[in-house]
């Protein structure tokens, strides 16, 4: 980049070739120019912004223990403005971070849960409907955690059945946020992916099936690669686990 150019100007091109190579898989490069972005930040605010994007591209290099720590610092400079949209998102990431290295750790795990209560506070105090949908969508899948699917429900473990319950109260606000976002084509695979995983949980096939073959037209609709192999995934699942009985 040469001189001259107003350094807003310079700040913004680092972040958006940062976010392009991102979306292209070239992570190494991204990271780079999100470091660039870094450096040129003209406030604060985008300085916590840009280490915020850096995070997100070394959570797709798998190396959460740096992106941890770039989140970290987006934080600590975001806080000193006060509340804000990117400080939620960062929080939220944290979270995200947290919950995928739990695995068990019941200490982590609670600690994942009470990131995403601050990401929804700060959210719904923004008014960021769909970091509200993403932070309900995933406090869904944690209730989900360890909820046996394809059990009726004479057998069904009772105390788990709050668990199950709130899972269903969780998704149902995801899915209001993501109706005030405007965001249910964005987030639709993900909320229906959930709604089955509930189905089987109540151990009812054909509702189950009829979710995920909506999932799938909607994979197919878009276009996108992503989420194939999750509907895979959840294809395969739902015939070891859930029987014939409705």
């Amino acid at each position: 980049m040469s001189g001259g150019k107003d350094p807003v100007e310079l700040y913004v091109a680092a972040l958006g070739q940062a976010f392009e190579l991102q979306e292209a898989g070239k992570f190494d490069e991204a990271a780079e120019h999100a470091r660039m972005a870094i450096s040129l930040a003209p406030t604060k605010a985008t300085r916590g912004k840009a280490y915020g994007v850096l995070g997100t591209i070394q959570v797709d290099q798998f190396n959460f223990a740096l992106a941890d720590k770039s989140f970290q610092e987006a934080e600590r400079i975001l806080r000193q403005d006060g509340i804000s949209t990117d400080l939620g998102e960062v929080v939220y990431e944290r979270a995200n971070i947290l919950y995928r290295l739990s695995e068990g750790n019941k200490e982590k795990r609670k600690g994942a849960e009470a990131r995403y209560n601050e990401a929804l506070k700060l959210a719904k105090d923004t008014g960021s409907h769909d970091l509200v949908c993403r932070c309900f969508s995933n406090l869904a899948d944690m209730e989900l955690e360890g909820v046996p699917m394809g059990l009726p429900d004479n057998v069904f473990p009772r105390e788990l059945d709050k668990n199950r319950k709130q899972a269903e109260d969780y998704l149902q606000r995801a899915r209001e946020a993501a109706r005030k976002a405007d965001s249910m084509e964005e987030r639709g695979v993900t909320l229906l992916c959930l709604e089955v995983r509930v189905a089987a949980a109540r151990n009812s096939r054909e509702k189950a099936r009829g979710l995920l073959s909506e999932a799938q037209r909607m994979v197919q609709r878009q276009g996108r690669s992503s989420g194939i192999e999750a509907l895979k995934n959840l294809e395969v699942m739902l015939r070891l686990v859930v029987t014939d009985k409705s």
